[in-house]
């Protein structure tokens, strides 16, 4: 879930039991991608799946899930993996971390907010 007001990032993962959760994970993407709190951010989201290197043992690992939040005014993109231990789920305990930022990258080209606006071409009017 994004909040797109705040830029709050938020994943939730049901259990093996109905009705029970396991697993919860935030980020703020509005930090991540440097997006100023006076900035007005639109964001799109999109969800996917990639095959992240992942390690042996019970300690944190990338899930296959991810999540894409792109900030369409700057140009930016954020990749996002939940963190998960196998253990943990296992033994029923919940999970409770910060989304992984596994990278951020540019797109295309910040957009033109306008005359006498950050990032807007052809400044002031006269």
């Amino acid at each position: 879930m994004l909040d797109f007001l705040t830029g709050d990032l938020r994943a939730v993962v049901l259990g093996e039991q109905p009705g029970s959760w396991s697993g919860y994970f935030q980020a703020n993407v509005a930090t991540d991608l440097g997006i100023p709190e006076r900035q007005n951010p639109k964001f799109m989201m999109v969800t996917g799946m990639c095959n992240l290197r992942r390690g042996g043992g019970s300690r944190l690992q990338p899930s296959a899930a991810m999540c894409y939040v792109a900030e369409i005014t700057s140009g930016k993109l954020a990749a996002y993996a939940v963190p998960w231990s196998p253990s943990q789920y296992a033994a029923g305990q919940p999970q409770n971390n910060a989304l992984v930022l596994v990278g951020v990258t540019r797109f295309r080209q910040a957009m033109g907010g306008g005359p006498g606006t950050e990032g807007g071409a052809g400044g002031a009017r006269r």
